[in-house]
């Protein structure tokens, strides 16, 4: 299943930078709520999984549980625009955002002004 799911996501799962997309997402967020050029809301959640075999201690996060955290962006629809999920639950969410390709994306300025919304 797991398999199957990586080979569809980047499918459906990409942060488009043609402009008519962008200033189409930037739109719908300023409908809503008044945010100019929003491009996604960010956030981080950890889901839980079996402690693996191999480091252990890695993936088990600041209350104790073994965790994948991962990091994802969405539009003003909830639809996801990026997603890591590749980091064990003690990685700190800054560590992930600096570590994540969509960072190294709107700082090459590949995408122009724009900010996402989040609690980092």
């Amino acid at each position: 299943m797991t398999k199957s799911l990586n080979k569809l996501a980047p499918r459906y799962i990409r942060f488009l930078t043609d402009q008519p997309t962008v200033v189409a997402n930037k739109l719908s967020f300023h409908a809503v709520a008044g945010f100019p050029n929003v491009l996604g809301a960010i956030d981080g959640t950890h889901i839980a999984i079996k402690a693996p075999s191999n480091h252990e201690e890695a993936f088990v996060n600041r209350k104790g549980v073994h965790t994948i955290n991962v990091q994802a962006v969405c539009d003003n629809d909830m639809r996801i625009l990026n997603l890591v999920a590749k980091w064990p639950g003690s990685s700190h969410d800054s560590f992930i955002w600096r570590s994540s390709g969509l960072r190294r994306m709107l700082e090459e300025g590949q995408i122009k002004d724009g900010w996402l919304l989040g609690e980092y």
